[in-house]
């Protein structure tokens, strides 16, 4: 999927008139990760809370917004 990204980024096939290809392609691998995360976090084992724990804290690097991501990402202060 990154050597199809950097194709992409490389020859140009974001530009006019497929912006909305580019948009959708982003979307969907936004998407994927995502469902990767949250399969990974359904047994609920020790590796699945920290893999949320971790994902769920990165956006805590945010400056102005990221504390307010993290709590809207993880239902509440606290993973659990």
């Amino acid at each position: 999927m990154i050597l199809h990204v950097c194709r992409v980024y490389l020859t140009g096939g974001f530009k006019r008139p497929r912006e909305l290809t580019w948009v959708t392609g982003v979307i969907m691998a936004v998407c994927t990760v995502s469902f990767g995360v949250t399969g990974y976090s359904l047994p609920w084992d020790q590796v699945g809370y920290w893999a949320v724990k971790i994902v769920t804290g990165v956006p805590d690097a945010i400056p102005v917004v990221g504390t307010t991501l993290v709590e809207l990402l993880r239902g509440g202060v606290g993973v659990g």
